[in-house]
Formats: C-alpha cells, sequence, structure tokens
C-alpha cells in the first residue's frame, strides 16, 4: 500500500509555503562554499578571472553607464545598488591601500549572494512551474534535480551573470506555461510580465532574448490578436531597455562590446577549445557535467514525452530549448556556464517524467523510484554537488602550494613559471590575479624566488625550453597549463616536456585537501602520460568548473 502523502494536492498557500522552504534549503547549500576562493592575506583579486572585472563594472562605474556590455547590465545594476547599500550599512568596510583585499573581498561576496539567491529563487521556480504540470511529487523531484544540479550549484557561488539570468529564463518560461494553461486568453497586465521578464533576462545575457519564440508560440496557441503580439514585444524591448539602457544612452560602447562578444564567440578563447568536439557534443558533455548524467537523460525524456503527446508547455519550452542549444553549439567558445539557462527545462522535464509515472500507476511507478534514486545518486559522486563543495569549503591547492614553499622550502631557492602568472598559479604575490599581465609580470620581478623567461625582445613564449638553461631549483604548473598545450602537442610544450624529465623529480600535487608528496629520497620518475592521468583523474574536469580546484604539480631539480 502506496502513501497517500505522495498524492497530496498543495493548496494555494501550501505551495507557497512549499517553495519558500525549497528556496531556503537551497539558498542555505550555495551558501556553504560562497566563501572559496576570495580575496585573501595572499592575493587581492579573486581566484575566479572573470570575478574581479565584474566587480569592478559592477561597483566602480556610474549608474546604467558602464561602459561595458559584453554583457547585458542589469546584473551589474544589482550589484552596484547591493555594493553601495554595503559600503552605507558597513559590510563592505572603507577603502584603503592596506585593506585593498578585504574591500574586494566583502564586495565580491556580496555579488555572490545575489547570484546565491537567483540560483535558489531558481529552485523555487522550477517547483511552481512543475505544479502547473504535473502533481506535487513530480514538482518536489524536479526542484531536488534542479537544487543537487552540480554545474548550477558552483555557479550559483561566482559573481557572474549566467545564473541570474537562468533564473530570469526560468521565470519567463513559469509565466507563458502559466498563460498557455489558462482557460482564458491572455491579459495585457500578464502579457506585459511575460515580456518584461524576456527582456530583463535579455538585459542580462543577450542570448535571453530566445525567450520571445516560446512566448509567440504561446499567444499564437491562444489564438490571440494582433495587439497582444505588439504588447508582449513593446514589453520585452521596454524591459531590455529597463536592464540595459546603454543601447541608447551610450550605442557606440554598446555596439563596441556587443560586436567584440560576437567576434569572441567565433573566433575562441585562446587554446581552451581549439580541436575540441563540435559545439553540439561538447555542450552535450557540458550538460552532463552540469545536471548529471542520468538526470539529463530522464529530464531530456520528459521533455520528449511532453512535446511527443502534444502538451502545449513542452512544445514553449522546447522552442527555447533547442534555437538555444543551437545558438551555442554554433560559437567557438563552449564554457559550461552556458548551458545553465537550459537546466531548468531539464529539471522540469524529468519532473514531469516522475510526476507522470506515478499518476500513471503500475510498473510505470517503477521509473519515478529509479529517477529519485539516480538524483541523489549522482549529488553523491567524485562529480556531485556535495563533493564539489566539499572542494570548495577546504584549502584550495593555490593557497597550499604557496604555503608549502613559504614554509617548507629554503628562502633562497627558485621556482620556474612555464606560462604568466595567472589566477590558476600558486599565491606567490598578491596581485597575481591583476586583470593585465603585464602588471601581474612586474610584482613578480619584484620576488626574487620567481622565474619566468622573458627574452630580450620581451617575444615571450609558454612552455619555453630556454627557462631550464636557467635552472630553477623547482617548477610549478597547473592543470590550466598542462591540459591544453597536451591536447594540441604545442612543439614547445612537447619539447619542454621532453627535456624536463631528465632534469626534474616529480615531488608534489597540490589537489586535496593534503597535499601528496613523494619522498625526496624516493623522488618520483614522470613522463607526459603520468602528467596527463594525473591531471584528468580529478575533478571537476571542464574549463569553468576547473576554477574551483585546479591540480597543481611541483618539480625539484635533480642533484647533480
Amino acid at each position: 500500500m502506496e502513501p497517500r502523502f505522495l498524492d497530496v494536492k498543495l493548496s494555494r498557500r501550501g505551495s507557497w509555503v512549499a517553495a519558500l522552504l525549497l528556496f531556503a534549503l537551497a539558498f542555505g547549500f550555495r551558501l556553504a562554499g560562497i566563501g572559496w576562493g576570495l580575496p585573501n592575506e595572499f592575493r587581492n583579486q579573486s581566484m575566479h578571472p572573470d570575478e574581479t572585472l565584474n566587480y569592478r563594472v559592477g561597483a566602480h562605474t556610474t549608474y546604467f553607464k558602464p561602459d561595458f556590455y559584453n554583457y547585458g547590465s542589469l546584473y551589474f545594476t544589482a550589484l552596484h545598488i547591493a555594493n553601495d547599500a554595503g559600503t552605507t550599512y558597513g559590510w563592505i568596510p572603507e577603502y584603503n591601500p592596506e585593506s585593498e583585499s578585504r574591500v574586494i573581498a566583502s564586495g565580491i561576496q556580496t555579488g555572490r549572494v545575489i547570484t546565491a539567491i537567483a540560483g535558489a529563487a531558481t529552485v523555487s521556480i522550477v517547483f511552481a512551474t512543475l505544479l502547473l504540470v504535473t502533481g506535487t511529487l513530480g514538482a518536489f523531484i524536479g526542484a531536488a534535480a534542479m537544487l543537487l544540479a552540480p554545474g548550477h550549484v558552483v555557479h550559483s557561488r561566482f559573481l557572474t551573470t549566467d545564473v541570474f539570468a537562468t533564473m530570469l529564463i526560468a521565470l519567463a518560461a513559469f509565466l507563458i506555461i502559466k498563460m498557455l494553461q489558462g482557460a482564458d486568453k491572455p491579459n495585457t497586465k500578464s502579457l506585459i510580465a511575460i515580456g518584461a521578464v524576456v527582456g530583463l533576462a535579455a538585459g542580462t545575457k543577450y542570448t535571453g532574448i530566445l525567450m520571445l519564440l516560446p512566448v509567440v508560440y504561446a499567444l499564437f496557441a491562444k489564438q490571440s490578436q494582433a495587439k497582444d503580439y505588439l504588447i508582449a514585444i513593446a514589453a520585452t524591448l521596454l524591459g531590455f531597455f529597463v536592464a540595459t539602457p546603454g543601447i541608447l544612452l551610450e550605442s557606440s560602447a554598446f555596439a563596441r562590446d556587443f560586436m567584440f562578444e560576437i567576434a569572441h564567440s567565433a573566433e575562441g578563447h585562446g587554446l581552451v577549445f581549439v580541436d575540441t568536439p563540435p559545439g553540439p557534443i561538447f555542450h552535450s558533455l557540458n550538460l552532463a557535467e552540469a545536471f548529471g548524467f542520468f538526470p539529463l537523460v530522464f529530464g531530456l525524456a520528459g521533455l520528449v514525452w511532453g512535446v511527443a503527446t502534444k502538451s502545449k508547455w513542452a512544445i514553449a519550452v522546447a522552442l527555447f530549448f533547442v534555437p538555444y542549444f543551437l545558438v551555442i553549439s554554433g560559437a567557438e567558445i563552449k564554457f559550461l556556464r552556458y548551458v545553465l539557462p537550459l537546466l531548468p527545462a531539464l529539471a522540469v522535464g524529468l519532473g514531469y517524467l516522475a510526476g507522470r509515472c506515478h499518476e500513471i500507476g503500475g510498473a510505470k511507478r517503477i521509473i519515478t523510484g529509479i529517477t529519485i534514486l539516480l538524483v541523489g545518486f549522482t549529488s553523491a559522486t567524485t562529480a556531485g554537488a556535495f563533493q564539489l563543495t566539499r572542494l570548495m569549503t577546504t584549502p584550495d591547492p593555490r593557497n597550499q602550494a604557496a604555503d608549502w614553499f613559504r614554509n617548507d622550502t629554503p628562502q633562497e631557492t627558485t621556482i620556474g613559471l612555464v606560462t604568466d602568472p595567472w589566477f590558476y598559479t600558486p599565491s606567490f604575490f598578491k596581485n597575481i590575479g591583476a586583470l593585465a599581465s603585464h602588471d601581474r609580470l612586474r610584482e613578480m620581478r619584484e620576488n626574487p624566488r620567481l622565474i619566468r623567461y622573458i627574452p630580450p625582445d620581451n617575444n615571450k613564449e609558454d612552455w619555453d625550453i630556454r627557462l631550464l638553461d636557467q635552472q630553477p631549483d623547482y617548477i610549478v604548473f597547473s592543470s590550466f597549463e598542462f591540459l591544453d598545450h597536451d591536447r594540441l602537442s604545442e612543439p614547445n610544450f612537447v619539447a619542454f616536456m621532453e627535456r624536463m624529465p631528465k632534469e626534474y623529480d616529480f615531488i608534489a600535487i597540490f589537489w586535496d585537501t593534503e597535499p601528496a608528496f613523494a619522498k625526496t629520497e624516493n623522488a618520483m620518475q614522470f613522463d607526459r602520460n603520468m602528467l596527463r592521468v594525473i591531471m584528468r583523474e580529478r575533478y571537476p574536469k571542464t574549463h569553468d568548473m576547473m576554477y574551483i580546484r585546479p591540480t597543481i604539480c611541483v618539480f625539484k631539480r635533480k642533484a647533480n
């Protein structure tokens, strides 16, 4: 006999209470790792390469005229308001040169809290959306999948625009589905609300404008008049202007940055995505890492089921999901964060599948049970939300490695760097995360221990074998520096890796809470293949998930 509570239909008040409880749970979980990688006594910048710039745009530019339009401005405006409140009420200290890292850390954390709120709100929105299309059990299962989606959990702790945009896209989908499920034709108030939210989404991340496709479909399905289309589109344009007024106030700057972003998407991001699988395959892998492989399969199955049975809500969701996936798949930049706006749709599909199978009953309820088990299983794996949270709440390898060099190696020994120091480098000096490479190199030169080979003509190269001619006592590099060059077999890298094992021993790996050391008297022999295995076996694996935990390897020059 099945438990009757599984079939309980929530009242309006009960639905609000459940949504608020889910929000509180999701928000608390996202707060757990929100202090990861903040500026501290060793670093003036965040370990996330985009956060320092995003904070400056959001907190230290003119309201509504940030002179930065790689993304829409809504998130940065929210950050600006929160930062001003923080400096007024004291949770962000007054700036002075001695407290620079504390000021930046408090400001960045303020932006992260905004992101965490948006991430938690998305969980509640998914729950509310599922209550429109299935029962209470399915709504809770889909919300749980969203709450525990690994990529969404991690990115909900960053000062970036993606999770905020995802929330607005999810909210727009909820409003559209609610309109579709209603018996009456949409009124002006609902059309304005839908269009405004779509405009706000596009004014956060430009690809949010694709939500207009399900809007048009919904209006067509409701046999709306021409004026309804005009109202929705006008509200969208108004929402976009409210979010990003710079399209008119700084039109030349907007055009500059918008075109730069288009060109950047077409050209790629350095070596990061060169010779990687085509966009559809790569982003399918991103979806599996961001949502979990099994939840992805079940979420897609639920959406396909909905479309196959001609459910209007599913068709509306698909009209965003498919074009958006095709748009991001056509770009040469393939960050995992680009798939985040698709996760609410997958969570709704998963919840719908589980809920409908439970409602139908019989053997199909086995699918509901399997879905619950697989969501839980995914969260407990090495790539799941709990393990990733553990990594974000334990000492970072970059700080561990820097501490080890400071405390356990002679101060006169030298350390070789194979690329320009940046966010992936151990915390050897305060401004190692500075935006400009020349600023980092200038401060690096002030540390006599650090060697980055730069020829007299200043035409520096990564993995320059002439670094080995300078015979640094140690060489240190990260998975960020190794993996792309290894995948492409860059000539400098190949030559470096052929020679280096003859002159250096592998002595330490910094990744887990405790570094793994090879004793000096039993120094570890290594080669390129061995390092490749070490770098690839650790999670996270994709570029913008690996921000939270790169692998740092240390090598010591052999005794003569």
